[in-house]
């Protein structure tokens, strides 16, 4: 489940995306916007799936929603004031994602509050899981994604053009093969953890709607 939401996530947003963009910077901003708002809303549908209530279904995408929203108005400011290379900025944004993701959606008590500080902390060693292996795994793939290799130069990420250069095919292509392989085995990890980090083991008995299988007592 968590490779497919990765999947699917980054499939979406980059399909979202003109493939005549001007420039490499304006293409990367468009894409960790869409991002921002598709990966955490399908997140919060999965929790939702996983409690089996609709109503925390809608929270989760609404949660979800919102958080994005959120990075999308912080993330022009955090990359220019913070001296932070894309590759922390990677991991960054997820630790904060998930340990705000957990600490919405996750509950292991009756009360919401309770547990709070936990389930962020733990969040944020989630979301490390997921932007730490992102990056590995799409820093090493970026180089080897075009059908000439090993036989072309290596072009490490960011490429070495300026950000306002035009956007080729063959640069368009890299970033959707390698992106999209490395947001989906780091999301299986993401979610594996995540599922820990919120508590959801146990969320089916506790703030979910009534089950068929409930005693009649």
């Amino acid at each position: 489940m968590g490779a497919g939401l990765g999947a699917i996530s980054f499939s979406a947003a980059i399909a979202m995306i003109p493939s005549s963009m001007d420039s490499t910077h304006s293409l990367k901003w468009r894409l960790a916007t869409n991002l921002f708002l598709i990966y955490p809303a399908l997140l919060g549908l999965w929790v939702g799936w996983i409690r089996r209530s609709k109503t925390w279904a809608v929270l989760g995408v609404v949660s979800g929603i919102a958080a994005g929203s959120v990075f999308i108005a912080l993330y022009g400011t955090i990359v220019s004031v913070l001296p932070l290379r894309l590759v922390q900025v990677v991991v960054v944004v997820p630790c904060v994602l998930g340990g705000a993701m957990s600490a919405l959606l996750g509950t292991k008590t009756e009360s919401w509050i309770s547990g709070v500080p936990q389930r962020f902390v733990r969040g944020v060693i989630a979301g490390f899981a997921l932007g730490f292996t992102y990056g590995i795994i799409f820093s090493q793939v970026f180089p080897m994604s075009l059908p000439e290799y090993p036989y072309f130069k290596f072009t490490p990420y960011p490429p070495t053009e300026p950000e306002n250069s035009p956007v080729s095919a063959a640069w368009f292509f890299r970033l959707w093969i390698s992106g999209t392989l490395a947001l989906t085995i780091s999301s299986a990890l993401f979610l594996t953890v995540y599922h820990w980090s919120a508590g959801l083991s146990s969320a089916r008995s506790v703030g979910c709607e009534p089950s068929v299988a409930t005693p009649a007592s």
